[in-house]
């Protein structure tokens, strides 16, 4: 009798592998008719895609980790042609309670899925299509501030962290906000010392991405066609100048810093993660950036 019993939990685990398994052949279906969009018969093979992950969430409702990624594929797949939709099914995995943040990622760099931070991260980039910039705006703000991006790795955190400050800037600069969609890209320019946000994450990683001299090009040129470089150089310049040093108080019971200055009435607040950093030294960062050296030219 003893051994039967074992015999059947053995049985019962085994099945809910192999099912376990099956239901990732079929997302690997799904995925495969993804990749495949840049040959020929794009229609039918996204069509294919949506119906694998939706055979995934009709078949294996039980299991949350791949029910969780078949409905982050499908609002990718429904972005091309059905935005609306899309947000729908982006709205439904944030609001989800089975949902997992920190379900094995599905990205290269990625440790963690971050589905709700993702999720947020794209109906922003959609509402920024669809033009409706306030609701894109509220949605930068939650994937930044409300579902956070979890990772210790620094180049897979500052890639979002670009993404979230370019979506800002096109988003203020189609309501002709100039000097916020400047502030958009050049506040993250500056502020790089992301071991601040990330105390444990892999500096050498870290240095050998550059996240930052495409994005500064794009803030010069975009600097050259409202305010005009000369004059934004010499306004950023004498700002710097009258930089001010804070205690960071947020950081209980770490001696860190913080830095501001204000350029066209806008305050920009650069942080540190070195205890007491000074005012030359939060300069001489700003000076290293890719963007000050671009001004400068």
């Amino acid at each position: 009798m003893h051994n039967k019993i074992i015999l059947y939990i053995l049985l019962l685990f085994s099945s809910k592998y192999i099912t376990a398994q099956t239901a990732d052949f079929y997302l690997g279906l799904g995925e495969n008719m993804e990749k495949g969009t840049k040959n020929r018969n794009v229609p039918y093979r996204l069509d294919s895609a949506l119906y694998y992950y939706r055979y995934v969430l009709d078949n294996y409702p039980t299991f949350k980790q791949e029910c969780s990624r078949a409905m982050y594929r499908i609002a990718g797949v429904l972005e091309k042609d059905s935005i609306n939709e899309s947000i729908s099914w982006y709205n439904r995995i944030i609001t989800s309670s089975n949902v997992n943040d920190r379900d094995k990622g599905m990205e290269v760099m990625e440790v963690y899925a971050n589905y709700r931070h993702n999720s947020c991260l794209r109906m922003a980039t959609l509402y920024n299509r669809k033009r409706n910039y306030d609701e894109a705006l509220q949605w930068l703000y939650n994937a930044q501030y409300i579902y956070k991006y979890d990772t210790d790795i620094g180049t897979a955190f500052e890639n979002k962290m670009v993404s979230i400050a370019t979506v800002k800037f096109e988003c203020y600069k189609s309501l002709d906000y100039q000097d916020s969609a400047v502030y958009a890209l050049v506040h993250k320019l500056l502020d790089i010392d992301v071991r601040y946000y990330l105390p444990n994450m892999d500096e050498l990683k870290n240095n050998t991405v550059d996240h930052y001299t495409k994005l500064a090009k794009i803030a010069i040129k975009y600097i050259e066609q409202t305010r005009g470089k000369d004059e934004f150089k010499l306004a950023f310049n004498l700002a710097l100048k009258k930089i001010k040093v804070k205690k960071d108080k947020e950081r209980k019971g770490e001696k860190l810093t913080y830095a501001t200055f204000k350029l066209y009435n806008i305050e920009y607040k650069i942080r540190s993660s070195k205890p007491k950093h000074r005012k030359v030294e939060f300069m001489n960062d700003i000076m290293q950036t890719a963007f000050y050296i671009l001004l400068q030219e």
